[in-house]
């Protein structure tokens, strides 16, 4: 029969190691959901390449880092008969998503099976920023012509673009509101360009003034101080031998849609929804319970 030796450890070594083991797990489950959270793009339904997905990842990142709010964009082939705002609350808060005592955030969802889109807001932060009142729905208006162009790639790139500028507005304390409304480059050029013209108006009239009042110029009542040796005129005939005339439809003009906040029922196109989770407990339309929650959500959803 062999021999066993068998070693034991020290009480206090066996208290060491059992501390070793609890601050790794507690350290792997703190690690977790930030991971999760790194991917701000996430493209289910496989629109974009690989490249498209690390450049707009690239600008999601310093944008939720520069505002403290987790700026994401989620496409999925379908919502599984949810409506858009109950995807997205449950995506949202089931991956852990939000940054700052909110966990604030804002996402753009787009699902292919029927062209519905949603645009969230999530914490206090990102629901002035991004209201459901006004930003949402300015911000659908410049996206959503890129989505029904198939230009998803562009669509994205703009939203990240216009999350930053209404974040900043309000890091500003001045966020855009109907009272505070945002105004594009190119809308902004041509109120300068109206101004423009109200002033050639002006300088035109004031001119018109100046010639009735001037007392220096009289009227000539023949041309012949203008033509020298007198005016000679030709006669020439042209005849007239086929016609042909084409004719082409002219399609009918519809000015750009400008819903500044409205909602579908003022014909806008788009539903509005409010979610509050109390006491950061509950996780949407699934019931699921998490502490990590913010205090509400809002939404502006649609088709493209």
């Amino acid at each position: 029969m062999k021999n066993v030796t068998r070693m034991r450890l020290p009480r206090q070594g066996l208290a060491i190691l059992s501390a070793a083991f609890v601050t790794i797990g507690f350290c792997l489950a703190l690690a977790a959901p930030a991971q999760a959270a790194q991917d701000r793009i996430i493209d289910q339904a496989g629109l974009l390449t690989a490249s498209e997905v690390a450049a707009l990842e690239t600008k999601a990142d310093a944008i939720s880092a520069k505002h403290d709010i987790d700026v994401l964009v989620l496409t999925v082939p379908s919502l599984g008969g949810k409506e858009p705002w109950q995807f997205s609350d449950d995506f949202y808060l089931e991956h852990e998503y939000g940054l700052g005592p909110d966990y604030s955030g804002t996402v753009f969802l787009i699902s292919m099976e029927y062209r519905d889109f949603d645009i969230g807001a999530f914490g206090e932060p990102a629901m002035t920023a991004v209201s459901m009142g006004y930003g949402q729905s300015r911000i659908a208006d410049l996206v959503v012509p890129n989505l029904t162009e198939g230009d998803y790639y562009g669509a994205f790139d703009r939203y990240l673009d216009l999350v930053d500028t209404f974040c900043a507005a309000q890091s500003r304390g001045n966020p855009y509101t109907t009272e505070h409304e945002y105004r594009t480059p190119g809308e902004l050029g041509v109120r300068i360009a109206g101004g423009s013209g109200i002033g050639l108006l002006i300088g035109w009239g004031v001119t018109a003034g100046l010639r009735r009042t001037s007392k220096s110029v009289r009227p000539e009542r023949s041309a012949d101080r203008y033509v020298d040796g007198g005016l000679r005129l030709s006669v020439k005939q042209d005849t007239l031998v086929g016609s042909h005339v084409s004719r082409v439809a002219i399609p009918k003009y519809e000015p750009p849609r400008e819903s500044y906040g409205m909602s579908s029922s003022s014909g806008s196109g788009y539903s509005t929804h409010s979610s509050s989770f109390s006491g950061g407990s509950s996780l949407g339309s699934s019931g699921t319970s998490s502490s990590h929650s913010p205090s509400g959500s809002s939404h502006t959803s649609g088709r493209f």
